[in-house]
């Protein structure tokens, strides 16, 4: 083939040039708007990005004082942004109005199972919170089978994001938290000197509640025997005083399921007793709502020992 000037010949660099770009390259995604979905709750916001030829990305939750929860307060990119088609979207959904809590957000009557002294020691408190930062109420103890009741009195302070410290009159130091709808309070005792703990309190104030306030299946934990046992429940309440289940044991280690059984009792004001078959018998509350339990091993000459429900 002859050559030009040590290239190819015209011609042949005519044609490898009018096949550059031709029918055999991949073309580039086309180009679409982002939608406005500002102000849209995030399934209409998922609809109309879709329809765009776009992805959701990734949803974050926020607080606002001016979008409603679960509408859509940004998205990014932005509307009217042009991107290749296909694109993600990432959106920040509204979870309301910031949180905003103090004292008065604890108000009412509590039931609170409290274990510490390395589980030799466990406390069913009912305790009336002021709104105003007091507390005063009633205290059954268990330490090692001896039972004993006293008056007690606290004080409290609730933060605005709902973190919670409780100080006894005559204990160590409480801290924890507060639930947003202020009907569950968990604490722990974490000042240096002072003996491991947890607490659990759950709001009261029913009137009317009965057997059948509590039924379905519940999930509970129970810790007892000197913090050597633990227990995982799942029971089924029946709504009419009989309660049937299984239970995963670990004792020192050693782990063993059985199939359990008990009865209850449901008072007006929610208080709730429950007497398993083969244990003894536990004492506390159930929440105004009928989804939490909280109990205590009270019961002269029994270990002590607490447990913590929820309803499934």
């Amino acid at each position: 083939m002859e050559r030009l000037n040590g290239w190819l010949p015209a011609a042949y660099l005519v044609l490898l040039l009018s096949g550059c770009g031709g029918g055999g390259g991949s073309s580039a995604p086309s180009a679409v708007t982002v939608p406005d979905v500002v102000g849209q709750t995030q399934a209409a916001a998922t609809t109309a990005i879709d329809a765009a030829g776009l992805a959701v990305g990734t949803v974050t939750m926020q607080a606002s004082n001016t979008v409603a929860d679960g509408d859509v307060i940004s998205s990014s990119p932005g509307a009217g942004i042009s991107v290749a088609s296909g694109s993600a979207v990432n959106l920040v959904e509204s979870t309301g109005p910031a949180q905003t809590m103090s004292d008065s957000t604890l108000k009412g009557t509590y039931q609170m199972t409290v274990m510490n002294d390395s589980g030799m020691q466990s406390t069913l408190l009912t305790l009336t919170f002021d709104g105003a930062g007091n507390i005063s109420g009633s205290a059954v103890q268990d330490f090692s089978g001896t039972i004993s009741s006293t008056p007690t009195s606290a004080t409290y302070t609730v933060s605005a994001d709902g973190a919670l410290t409780i100080q006894p009159t005559d204990g160590p130091l409480l801290t924890g938290g507060v639930s947003a709808d202020g009907n569950t309070l968990v604490l722990t005792q974490i000042t240096s000197g002072d003996s491991p703990g947890i607490a659990v309190g759950v709001k009261q104030g029913q009137s009317t509640f009965t057997d059948a306030s509590v039924k379905g299946t519940y999930q509970m934990t129970v810790m007892n025997s000197s913090g050597m046992q633990s227990t995982l429940l799942t029971l089924t309440f029946d709504g009419a005083g009989s309660i049937s289940g299984s239970a995963v044991q670990d004792l020192s280690g050693t782990i063993s399921s059985t199939t359990t059984s008990a009865t209850y009792t449901v008072s007006a004001d929610g208080a709730l007793t429950i007497q398993p078959t083969d244990g003894p018998l536990l004492t506390g509350g159930v929440s105004a709502d009928g989804n939490t339990l909280v109990l205590t091993q009270i019961t002269s000459g029994d270990s002590p020992g607490i447990a913590i429900g929820v309803h499934q």
